[in-house]
Protein backbone atom coordinates (compact mmCIF):
# COMPACT_ATOMS: atom_id res chain seq x y z
CA UNK A 1 0.00 0.00 0.00
CA UNK A 2 1.85 3.24 -0.86
CA UNK A 3 1.22 6.22 1.59
CA UNK A 4 0.32 9.62 0.31
CA UNK A 5 1.58 12.91 1.81
CA UNK A 6 -0.61 16.26 1.29
CA UNK A 7 1.64 19.21 0.28
CA UNK A 8 0.66 22.77 1.28
CA UNK A 9 0.00 24.79 -1.68
CA UNK A 10 2.30 27.70 -1.69
CA UNK A 11 2.71 31.00 -3.42
CA UNK A 12 5.62 32.53 -5.32
CA UNK A 13 6.85 34.18 -2.18
CA UNK A 14 6.89 30.60 -0.36
CA UNK A 15 3.76 31.89 1.69
CA UNK A 16 0.97 29.35 2.09
CA UNK A 17 -2.20 30.18 0.54
CA UNK A 18 -4.93 31.00 2.49
CA UNK A 19 -1.89 32.59 5.21
CA UNK A 20 -3.93 35.64 7.15
CA UNK A 21 -2.37 39.01 6.43
CA UNK A 22 -3.49 41.59 8.88
CA UNK A 23 -3.15 45.17 7.18
CA UNK A 24 -4.25 48.43 8.10
CA UNK A 25 -5.40 51.04 5.03
CA UNK A 26 -6.18 54.62 4.16
CA UNK A 27 -9.03 54.96 1.43
CA UNK A 28 -11.06 58.01 -0.76
CA UNK A 29 -13.84 57.84 -3.16
CA UNK A 30 -14.09 60.74 -5.68
CA UNK A 31 -13.95 64.02 -4.65
CA UNK A 32 -17.29 66.55 -6.34
CA UNK A 33 -16.95 69.06 -9.02
CA UNK A 34 -17.38 72.38 -8.14
CA UNK A 35 -20.82 73.99 -8.70
CA UNK A 36 -21.38 75.88 -12.35
CA UNK A 37 -22.77 79.32 -13.51
CA UNK A 38 -23.12 81.74 -10.47
CA UNK A 39 -20.20 81.57 -7.81
CA UNK A 40 -20.65 77.98 -6.94
CA UNK A 41 -19.99 76.12 -4.20
CA UNK A 42 -16.88 73.77 -3.44
CA UNK A 43 -17.41 70.53 -4.66
CA UNK A 44 -16.97 68.13 -0.93
CA UNK A 45 -14.13 65.76 -0.55
CA UNK A 46 -14.88 61.96 -1.05
CA UNK A 47 -15.62 59.96 1.86
CA UNK A 48 -12.23 59.52 3.72
CA UNK A 49 -11.59 56.13 5.80
CA UNK A 50 -8.74 54.71 8.03
CA UNK A 51 -8.00 52.14 10.19
CA UNK A 52 -4.28 53.54 10.92
CA UNK A 53 -3.55 56.00 13.72
CA UNK A 54 -5.00 56.94 17.23
CA UNK A 55 -7.54 60.16 17.91
CA UNK A 56 -9.84 61.46 15.65
CA UNK A 57 -7.62 60.39 12.45
CA UNK A 58 -10.51 59.19 10.41
CA UNK A 59 -13.21 60.66 8.31
CA UNK A 60 -15.66 63.15 9.64
CA UNK A 61 -12.84 63.61 12.65
CA UNK A 62 -13.37 60.37 13.75
CA UNK A 63 -11.87 57.61 15.55
CA UNK A 64 -10.27 55.01 13.39
CA UNK A 65 -11.56 51.95 12.35
CA UNK A 66 -10.36 48.54 12.73
CA UNK A 67 -7.50 46.73 10.60
CA UNK A 68 -8.24 44.10 8.19
CA UNK A 69 -7.50 40.89 6.55
CA UNK A 70 -6.95 38.92 3.77
CA UNK A 71 -5.81 35.64 2.17
CA UNK A 72 -2.10 34.76 0.78
CA UNK A 73 -3.43 33.76 -2.80
CA UNK A 74 -7.12 35.56 -2.96
CA UNK A 75 -8.01 38.23 -5.51
CA UNK A 76 -9.12 41.28 -4.69
CA UNK A 77 -11.40 44.00 -6.59
CA UNK A 78 -10.44 47.22 -6.11
CA UNK A 79 -12.89 50.08 -7.27
CA UNK A 80 -11.04 53.42 -7.51
CA UNK A 81 -13.84 56.48 -8.69
CA UNK A 82 -12.77 58.93 -11.00
CA UNK A 83 -13.36 62.37 -9.64
CA UNK A 84 -16.92 64.09 -10.81
CA UNK A 85 -16.98 66.65 -13.38
CA UNK A 86 -17.78 70.17 -13.07
CA UNK A 87 -21.29 70.25 -11.27
CA UNK A 88 -21.07 66.83 -10.79
CA UNK A 89 -21.04 64.66 -7.32
CA UNK A 90 -18.03 61.78 -6.73
CA UNK A 91 -18.47 58.36 -6.73
CA UNK A 92 -17.38 55.30 -4.76
CA UNK A 93 -14.53 53.45 -4.48
CA UNK A 94 -14.44 50.33 -2.82
CA UNK A 95 -12.53 46.68 -1.88
CA UNK A 96 -14.38 43.38 -2.34
CA UNK A 97 -13.51 39.95 -2.54
CA UNK A 98 -14.88 36.46 -1.08
CA UNK A 99 -15.09 35.96 2.66
CA UNK A 100 -14.23 39.60 2.78
CA UNK A 101 -15.69 42.62 4.36
CA UNK A 102 -15.99 44.73 2.01
CA UNK A 103 -14.33 48.58 2.38
CA UNK A 104 -16.20 51.61 0.88
CA UNK A 105 -17.14 54.83 1.13
CA UNK A 106 -19.77 57.29 -0.68
CA UNK A 107 -18.33 59.76 -3.40
CA UNK A 108 -18.07 63.87 -2.50
CA UNK A 109 -21.39 66.15 -2.68
CA UNK A 110 -21.23 68.72 -4.88
CA UNK A 111 -21.31 72.27 -4.90
CA UNK A 112 -24.19 74.84 -5.18
CA UNK A 113 -24.75 76.97 -8.63
CA UNK A 114 -27.28 78.39 -11.30
CA UNK A 115 -29.55 80.84 -12.17
CA UNK A 116 -32.02 80.48 -9.52
CA UNK A 117 -31.92 79.91 -5.51
CA UNK A 118 -33.51 76.03 -6.19
CA UNK A 119 -29.76 74.98 -7.34
CA UNK A 120 -28.73 73.59 -3.59
CA UNK A 121 -26.00 71.12 -2.90
CA UNK A 122 -25.60 67.74 -2.79
CA UNK A 123 -24.61 65.99 0.53
CA UNK A 124 -22.09 62.71 0.12
CA UNK A 125 -19.03 61.49 1.91
CA UNK A 126 -18.18 65.08 2.17
CA UNK A 127 -21.27 67.97 1.76
CA UNK A 128 -20.90 70.60 -1.16
CA UNK A 129 -20.71 74.24 -0.36
CA UNK A 130 -23.14 76.40 -0.60
CA UNK A 131 -23.83 79.62 -2.66
CA UNK A 132 -25.99 82.73 -2.35
CA UNK A 133 -27.37 83.66 -5.98
CA UNK A 134 -30.61 85.04 -5.27
CA UNK A 135 -30.66 84.22 -1.38
CA UNK A 136 -28.46 82.49 0.85
CA UNK A 137 -27.80 78.42 0.20
CA UNK A 138 -26.77 76.28 3.25
CA UNK A 139 -24.15 73.38 2.79
CA UNK A 140 -24.84 70.49 2.60
CA UNK A 141 -24.12 67.45 5.08
CA UNK A 142 -21.36 65.16 5.12
CA UNK A 143 -21.83 61.42 5.85
CA UNK A 144 -20.63 60.14 9.52
CA UNK A 145 -16.92 58.91 9.77
CA UNK A 146 -16.65 59.88 5.99
CA UNK A 147 -16.38 63.82 6.17
CA UNK A 148 -17.41 67.11 6.93
CA UNK A 149 -20.43 69.99 5.94
CA UNK A 150 -19.75 71.95 3.06
CA UNK A 151 -19.68 75.94 4.08
CA UNK A 152 -22.82 78.14 3.53
CA UNK A 153 -23.05 80.91 1.03
CA UNK A 154 -23.15 84.72 1.82
CA UNK A 155 -23.95 88.06 0.68
CA UNK A 156 -22.23 91.15 1.36
CA UNK A 157 -23.68 94.76 -0.33
CA UNK A 158 -24.05 93.42 -4.04
CA UNK A 159 -21.35 91.44 -3.58
CA UNK A 160 -21.73 86.93 -3.49
CA UNK A 161 -19.84 84.24 -2.38
CA UNK A 162 -20.02 80.64 -2.39
CA UNK A 163 -19.10 78.48 0.26
CA UNK A 164 -16.27 76.08 0.16
CA UNK A 165 -16.94 71.98 0.14
CA UNK A 166 -16.51 69.93 3.34
CA UNK A 167 -13.05 68.06 3.74
CA UNK A 168 -12.42 65.04 5.76
CA UNK A 169 -11.38 66.69 9.01
CA UNK A 170 -13.00 70.07 9.40
CA UNK A 171 -16.13 71.47 7.64
CA UNK A 172 -16.17 73.96 4.54
CA UNK A 173 -15.54 77.44 5.46
CA UNK A 174 -18.90 79.87 4.94
CA UNK A 175 -19.15 83.42 3.58
CA UNK A 176 -21.72 86.46 5.02
CA UNK A 177 -21.64 89.92 5.49
CA UNK A 178 -18.96 89.96 8.03
CA UNK A 179 -17.00 87.62 5.96
CA UNK A 180 -16.49 89.59 2.60
CA UNK A 181 -14.76 86.41 0.53
CA UNK A 182 -15.39 82.89 -1.05
CA UNK A 183 -14.97 80.14 1.25
CA UNK A 184 -11.97 77.77 1.64
CA UNK A 185 -12.91 74.52 1.23
CA UNK A 186 -12.49 71.91 4.28
CA UNK A 187 -9.17 70.24 5.04
CA UNK A 188 -8.30 66.94 5.00
CA UNK A 189 -7.24 64.07 7.33
CA UNK A 190 -3.62 63.59 7.81
CA UNK A 191 -1.56 60.55 7.84
CA UNK A 192 1.39 58.75 8.52
CA UNK A 193 0.53 55.20 7.21
CA UNK A 194 3.32 55.55 4.58
CA UNK A 195 5.66 56.77 7.21
CA UNK A 196 5.66 60.25 5.85
CA UNK A 197 2.64 62.66 6.88
CA UNK A 198 0.39 63.14 3.86
CA UNK A 199 -2.73 64.76 4.07
CA UNK A 200 -5.57 63.53 1.68
CA UNK A 201 -9.59 64.35 0.72
CA UNK A 202 -9.49 68.62 0.81
CA UNK A 203 -12.60 70.08 -0.13
CA UNK A 204 -12.72 72.41 -2.98
CA UNK A 205 -13.03 76.25 -2.36
CA UNK A 206 -15.93 78.77 -3.44
CA UNK A 207 -16.16 81.18 -6.46
CA UNK A 208 -16.62 84.75 -5.94
CA UNK A 209 -17.41 88.53 -7.14
CA UNK A 210 -14.51 89.83 -8.43
CA UNK A 211 -15.37 93.30 -7.25
CA UNK A 212 -13.15 92.95 -4.15
CA UNK A 213 -9.61 91.92 -4.18
CA UNK A 214 -10.64 88.73 -1.81
CA UNK A 215 -10.49 86.46 -4.43
CA UNK A 216 -11.58 82.91 -4.99
CA UNK A 217 -12.16 80.55 -2.25
CA UNK A 218 -8.80 78.47 -1.77
CA UNK A 219 -8.85 74.41 -1.88
CA UNK A 220 -8.69 72.57 1.50
CA UNK A 221 -5.48 71.70 2.58
CA UNK A 222 -4.90 67.57 1.20
CA UNK A 223 -5.51 68.30 -2.81
CA UNK A 224 -8.70 70.97 -2.82
CA UNK A 225 -9.32 72.86 -5.92
CA UNK A 226 -8.92 76.66 -6.39
CA UNK A 227 -12.74 78.65 -6.38
CA UNK A 228 -13.24 80.64 -9.59
CA UNK A 229 -13.32 84.55 -9.52
CA UNK A 230 -15.97 86.27 -11.46
CA UNK A 231 -13.97 88.17 -14.29
CA UNK A 232 -10.73 86.99 -14.24
CA UNK A 233 -8.64 84.38 -14.15
CA UNK A 234 -6.31 84.69 -11.45
CA UNK A 235 -5.48 82.51 -9.77
CA UNK A 236 -7.39 80.13 -11.78
CA UNK A 237 -9.90 77.73 -10.81
CA UNK A 238 -8.93 74.43 -10.65
CA UNK A 239 -9.35 70.83 -9.87
CA UNK A 240 -9.27 68.62 -6.88
CA UNK A 241 -5.56 66.66 -6.98
CA UNK A 242 -5.80 63.50 -8.81
CA UNK A 243 -5.91 60.43 -6.55
CA UNK A 244 -6.91 62.35 -3.47
CA UNK A 245 -10.14 62.41 -3.37
CA UNK A 246 -10.36 65.82 -2.75
CA UNK A 247 -13.57 68.47 -4.43
CA UNK A 248 -13.33 70.99 -6.91
CA UNK A 249 -13.58 74.45 -6.81
CA UNK A 250 -16.29 76.36 -7.67
CA UNK A 251 -17.02 78.21 -11.08
CA UNK A 252 -18.64 81.44 -12.62
CA UNK A 253 -19.65 81.91 -15.56
CA UNK A 254 -17.65 84.79 -16.49
CA UNK A 255 -15.51 82.22 -18.81
CA UNK A 256 -16.09 79.02 -20.84
CA UNK A 257 -13.05 77.17 -18.96
CA UNK A 258 -14.83 77.95 -15.37
CA UNK A 259 -18.55 77.80 -16.38
CA UNK A 260 -19.06 73.91 -14.97
CA UNK A 261 -16.54 74.12 -11.65
CA UNK A 262 -13.66 72.27 -11.48
CA UNK A 263 -13.45 68.24 -11.65
CA UNK A 264 -12.92 66.59 -8.71
CA UNK A 265 -9.92 64.23 -7.77
CA UNK A 266 -10.22 60.76 -8.28
CA UNK A 267 -9.86 58.29 -5.45
CA UNK A 268 -7.21 55.80 -3.93
CA UNK A 269 -6.67 53.13 -1.76
CA UNK A 270 -3.31 52.73 0.41
CA UNK A 271 -2.43 49.10 2.21
CA UNK A 272 -0.03 49.20 4.48
CA UNK A 273 1.49 45.60 5.79
CA UNK A 274 4.25 43.31 7.14
CA UNK A 275 7.26 43.47 5.10
CA UNK A 276 7.45 39.67 4.08
CA UNK A 277 4.22 39.84 1.81
CA UNK A 278 3.88 41.81 -1.27
CA UNK A 279 0.83 43.00 -3.46
CA UNK A 280 0.75 41.78 -6.90
CA UNK A 281 -1.18 43.26 -9.12
CA UNK A 282 -3.47 42.01 -11.69
CA UNK A 283 -5.67 44.71 -13.68
CA UNK A 284 -5.35 47.66 -10.99
CA UNK A 285 -2.61 50.08 -11.01
CA UNK A 286 -0.70 51.87 -8.61
CA UNK A 287 1.84 54.77 -8.03
CA UNK A 288 3.37 52.59 -5.23
CA UNK A 289 3.96 48.91 -5.19
CA UNK A 290 5.73 47.27 -2.10
CA UNK A 291 7.60 49.89 -0.72
CA UNK A 292 9.19 49.96 2.20
CA UNK A 293 7.68 52.09 5.17
CA UNK A 294 9.83 55.46 5.82
CA UNK A 295 11.41 54.86 9.05
CA UNK A 296 9.65 51.50 9.81
CA UNK A 297 11.48 48.45 7.46
CA UNK A 298 8.98 45.99 9.03
CA UNK A 299 6.37 47.30 6.96
CA UNK A 300 5.25 48.41 2.90
CA UNK A 301 2.64 49.89 1.75
CA UNK A 302 1.03 49.80 -1.83
CA UNK A 303 -1.33 52.90 -3.00
CA UNK A 304 -3.73 51.66 -5.69
CA UNK A 305 -5.18 54.71 -8.14
CA UNK A 306 -6.52 52.41 -10.96
CA UNK A 307 -9.37 50.05 -10.50
CA UNK A 308 -8.51 46.37 -11.09
CA UNK A 309 -7.45 43.46 -9.50
CA UNK A 310 -4.71 42.19 -7.04
CA UNK A 311 -3.26 39.22 -5.02
CA UNK A 312 -1.76 39.41 -1.60
CA UNK A 313 1.60 37.21 -1.91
Amino acid sequence: MLSKRILSMTAPSGHDIGTQITFHYAMASSGAGGGRYYYGGGGGAGGYKTSFGTGNVNGGNTTPLASQIVLVGTTYTIGIAAGGAGNTSGSQSYMLGTGFNTIHSAGGGKGSGGTTVTTYPSSGGSGGGGDDYGGLVYGASGISGEGMAGGNGGYAATYRYAGGGGGAKTVGQGSGSTLVLAGKGGDGQPTLITGTSITFAGGGGGASNAATAAGGGLGGDGGGGQGAIYGSSTPAMSAGTASTGSGGGGGTHSRASDFYGGAGGSGFFIFRYPAAFNVVLGTATASDLNTLVSGNSNFKFTKITGTGTVTFI
